[in-house]
């Protein structure tokens, strides 16, 4: 998380240089948000957060450029690691930024209460771009940043040529594996976090933050930047060993704020470290390698091979399960024996004055979690989760229900049969997409979710203030929050899927699939067909999106389905029946008479 004011302390006695020629370790989760500054950056003209609208498909195509400069300037780029666990002792932390990043989200919508438009594309980012010191607007940052940024950088990565051996989900924090690396082969790690300054790197490691790397292509001297190397400037600042850098960091952590000068003299004579000994042992644990060598037992190779690319949220999921920690190469962390695990899912932006966009796609996740009790020992098995996500005070998350053995088999022969034959079956129009299934999953998800919990349907009223325009609908001009959080609901559900899809590979690759129930063989199969990240329609992409919509049928597919009315509101006027015909026949699409008993393919689930 960084110590305050350590860089800016230090930044005197790093020195300037050129990149080339050097080893360098990448902090991949700074890695994404430093490409989301400089995508940013190329959108100073836009008037608000919402309106930069960055696309998963430009992110990826950023960060490859990113890198690709790096090796044409003759960079060795070794290693590129994300966090695939943060410690249990992060967990204040984390909640607490999830309520400042809520109280973002109110304010950006008080400030912004009526819709907004999307600003035209933004500039091109060419090299020069790519390395530019260039500020980002505080008006761009007033909202948290896109909630799939770093799975969907790691996802580019992952699918590249060039660095796809080299881009690891590792169980612990990065910065644990990028200190490693350096202290036990010498290099740079690129990072923009300061905490590495504290780690051990050994005599030869060295730091430097994306912030200060630069590109003059005018006298052609590539990429320079600012290095730090933490032996050499504990020696010049006059630090005892073998505390280093640790006693000034200490200090400077739980000391009064002070000039360097101040901090310095203290930290020589080791005044913090010895006023707090028990303090002063939990910060070095923050900084101790945790590396274990993985089990690389035959049977065990294939799901660590699963977790090293594994989304980093499902990651941590997983690795709260002692035996899978074990696959992994990690020790699990001592907890009481039953707690249940926690989960931090990506922050959506959507309305804030709604229900959260996750809510409708919950019965996925429910499954999901669900699945890692197939692949662990009964002394194992949890009951529970709780998830956090969008809050408005302290919270120790939400606690869901975990359903048994007999409910996933059954949810997932439903999920088989919405996904690859009812849903396809009942939606109009030519052949539909794989993409086109999975935006009418989310939008039966809505539906489903307004029924069952007597709310108005989002999908249905988007699709009014849609239907009702003296114009055809202009994503420049007609966003309104109510599309903003029918947008976050559609990537939830695609996200959902995609986590019950990385959990469901983790238990093929530990169990036969002979020894698996059918459906989950059957799902796995399906769920092939989501679409990457960077397929994910971007906001600017919302007419096609709601046109898809209304084109397909899907309000009526998904009604149909459940058997099911939506009651109609009398202050919208539909624009018209769709006259596009179906695949079976001629006629437009109608509903069945209301069932009294709805058909509910998650009904087992709703426990909540």
């Amino acid at each position: 998380m960084g110590i305050p004011r350590l860089t800016q302390c230090l930044r005197p006695y790093a020195v300037s240089t050129s990149l080339a020629g050097f080893r360098v370790v990448i902090d991949g989760p700074g890695l994404a948000y430093h490409v989301w500054h400089i995508c940013l950056s190329a959108r100073r003209n836009a008037r608000n957060a919402f309106e930069t609208a960055i696309s998963y498909a430009e992110i990826g195509a950023v960060v490859l450029a990113w890198l690709d400069a790096l090796r044409r300037n003759h960079v060795l780029i070794e290693r590129i690691y994300f966090d695939g666990y943060l410690p249990v002792s992060k967990r204040d932390v984390r909640e607490e930024r999830i309520v400042r990043q809520t109280q973002q989200l109110f304010q950006f919508r008080n400030s912004y209460p009526s819709p907004c438009r999307i600003s035209s594309a933004g500039n091109e980012i060419g090299p020069q771009a790519l390395f530019s010191r260039a500020n980002v607007p505080n008006r761009l940052t007033q909202l948290p940043p896109l909630p799939f940024l770093v799975p969907a950088v790691l996802e580019a990565l992952v699918a590249s040529e060039h660095y796809s051996s080299i881009t690891e989900v590792i169980p612990a924090e990065a910065d644990v594996y990028c200190a490693q690396f350096v202290k036990d082969g010498g290099g740079v790690i690129i990072t923009g976090d300061s905490d590495l300054l504290v780690h051990d790197l050994g005599q030869d490691g060295a730091v430097i933050f994306f912030g200060d790397l630069e590109s003059n292509l005018d006298d052609q001297s590539g990429i320079n930047g600012l290095i730090y190397r933490p032996t050499a400037i504990a020696d010049r600042l006059g630090l005892p060993e073998p505390y280093g850098l640790h006693a000034l960091a200490f200090q400077m952590k739980i000391g009064t704020p002070g000039s360097l000068a101040n901090h310095l003299v203290r930290a020589k004579a080791l005044e913090a470290i010895v006023a707090y000994p028990d303090k002063y042992r939990d910060f070095k644990k923050e900084y101790a390698s945790l590396l274990v060598v993985p089990d690389e037992q035959d049977e065990k190779i294939s799901a660590s091979a699963i977790l090293r690319t594994m989304d980093p949220r499902v990651s941590e999921y997983a690795l709260q399960y002692p035996c899978i920690a074990s696959l992994a190469g990690q020790t699990p962390e001592n907890s009481p024996s039953g707690t249940s695990p926690h989960i931090f899912i990506p922050f959506l932006l959507d309305c804030p004055i709604r229900t959260n966009a996750w809510e409708a796609s919950m019965a996925v996740r429910q499954i999901a979690y669900g699945m890692i009790n197939l692949i662990v020992s009964d002394d194992q098995r949890q009951s529970t989760v709780f998830e956090h996500k969008r809050q408005e005070g302290k919270s120790k998350g939400r606690e869901l229900t975990i359903p048994d053995m007999s409910q996933i088999a059954e949810a997932c022969s439903d999920l088989v049969s919405l996904l690859s034959s009812q849903l396809p079956a009942e939606l109009v129009g030519t052949e539909a997409s794989p993409s086109t299934i999975w935006t009418a999953a989310a939008v039966y998800q809505d539906v489903q979710w307004a029924h069952y919990n007597s709310k108005p349907c989002l999908s249905q009223l988007v699709g009014s203030q849609f239907n009702t325009m003296d114009h055809k609908f202009d994503v420049s001009k007609d966003l309104s929050w109510d599309v903003f959080h029918l947008h976050a609901q559609i990537q939830g559900s695609h996200y959902s899927f995609r986590m019950l899809k990385q959990i469901l590979a983790l238990v093929i690759s530990q169990k036969q699939s002979s020894a698996l129930p059918k459906p989950l063989t059957e799902l796995n199969g399906v769920l092939q067909t989501l679409p990457a990240l960077s397929c994910i329609p971007g906001i600017s992409q919302a007419t096609a999106v709601f046109e898809g919509i209304e084109q397909n049928g899907m309000l009526v597919a998904a009604q149909k389905i459940l058997g099911i009315f939506l009651p109609v509101s009398p202050s919208r006027e539909p624009r018209g029946a769709i006259k596009t015909k179906r695949k079976r026949d001629q006629g437009t699409a109608t509903l069945p008479a209301e069932r009294k008993k709805p058909n509910n393919p998650f009904g087992l689930l709703d426990v909540e």
